[in-house]
């Protein structure tokens, strides 16, 4: 499974890599799969090195696999393909599918929506080349690499905190990036984190602001506001108790502050 997401009718609507977008109905338990257009893309691409095969008896999807999911506050569902494509999904009765965008030569992995400007919100894309920004309207895109800051280009998780900062998690630790400024902040093994190599569709944010990155060495959860750049006070206590430990990193005070990072 890539996602869920509860719309404002208390329906679950369920990402599946290689089986599309399905809708559930808590009040009868009914499952019913969105009819996805199958736009005629020539030969079917075919899973990529070490990916899931499809299922016996057929090839993978018309769009490719589903591998990233992601909802907008006015209830706009978003669709990331492994072939570059992106599709808008509105969650009404049935449901609308939209003309979709394309992102040639990308996997994309993981999507949030920029509402900073309602009018004309942005995407944000994480892919195996870079975090892309998507003008949905103007279908301009930007890309952004270890040129300009990623310690990779391989982006797995996107959270955006309170302030319109994204928190982007790789397989070379967390990394912050401020759009305003277009100024990256890596946090690896050095500032306390449990692991470098974070895990896809394994990212959460809590009513609180309190951000949830899952990965290889267990899940490590932070208050993003407690956050500073400042190097000298990290100390790392990775003692077992309990089943988990405590990750410091440094806080705006220059005193250390907790991430609590379950060892999973």
């Amino acid at each position: 499974m890539v996602g869920f997401q509860e719309d404002a009718e208390g329906r679950i609507w369920v990402a599946v890599n290689l089986g599309g977008l399905y809708v559930i109905e808590p009040a009868s338990a009914t499952v019913t799969p969105v009819e996805l257009p199958a736009w005629a893309l020539g030969k079917p691409p075919p899973p990529p090195p070490g990916g899931r095969l499809p299922p016996r008896g057929g090839g993978p999807p018309p769009l490719g696999r589903l591998t990233a999911f992601a909802a907008a506050a006015d209830g706009q569902l978003w669709v990331g393909y492994g072939t570059g494509r992106l599709l808008p999904v509105n969650p009404t009765q049935p449901p609308v599918v939209g003309e979709p965008l394309s992102c040639p030569g990308v996997s994309i992995e993981a999507i949030t929506v920029d509402q900073t400007q309602p009018d004309r919100p942005l995407l944000w894309l994480g892919t195996r080349r870079g975090l892309l920004r998507v003008d949905p309207a103007s279908g301009q895109v930007q890309n952004f690499t270890e040129r300009d800051g990623l310690p990779s280009s391989l982006i797995v998780g996107i959270l955006v905190d309170r302030p319109g900062r994204l928190w982007l998690s790789t397989d070379q630790g967390l990394v912050r990036f401020d759009p305003t400024t277009g100024h990256f902040r890596t946090f690896d093994r050095a500032d306390g984190l449990p692991g470098n190599e974070f895990s896809p569709h394994a990212a959460w944010q809590a009513p609180t602001g309190r951000l949830f990155f899952g990965g290889s060495d267990g899940v490590t959860a932070f208050d993003p506001q407690a956050i500073s750049d400042n190097r000298s006070t990290i100390s790392v206590n990775a003692n077992r108790l309990n089943n988990s430990a405590n990750a410091w990193l440094p806080s705006k005070n220059g005193n250390a502050s907790v991430a609590n990072c379950m060892m999973i």
